[in-house]
């Protein structure tokens, strides 16, 4: 009746973003408004998501290469969005993350895929 309780540690992904993409928020702030430095924050976010996903591939070289220019992309981009200089709930802001999620998921698995068909030749 009771439940089997193992020895598994906690999973701290969501505190570890946080705190890792807290440097992207603080650089950001230094030349940026707030706002626009929020939303390179929450993108900065969604890139180290992507990296704890597809860990995997840390040994790769074209890995970090693609995460670093998909980063470098997304900040002209955010930075040239017409934010609403007003205050944005953060619920509101999920819809954005989500779809910066699924671009750089899937650019992520359509390059292990190329670099693996590649390996194969």
């Amino acid at each position: 009746m009771g439940q089997d309780r193992s020895n598994k540690r906690a999973d701290y992904t969501g505190l570890l973003i946080l705190v890792l993409s807290m440097p992207i928020y603080l650089i950001a702030l230094c030349f940026v408004t707030s706002e626009i430095a929020k939303y390179i924050w929450i993108c900065g976010g969604v890139h180290i998501f992507v990296v704890k996903i597809n860990w995997n591939l840390r040994r790769h070289l074209w890995f970090w290469g693609a995460i670093v220019i998909l980063f470098g992309i997304h900040i002209p981009i955010i930075m040239r969005i017409p934010w609403p200089t007003h205050w944005v709930p953060a619920y509101s802001l999920i819809p954005i993350a989500l779809a910066d999620f699924g671009i750089v998921q899937g650019i992520i698995v359509l390059l292990e895929k190329l670099m693996k068909k590649m390996a194969l030749d």
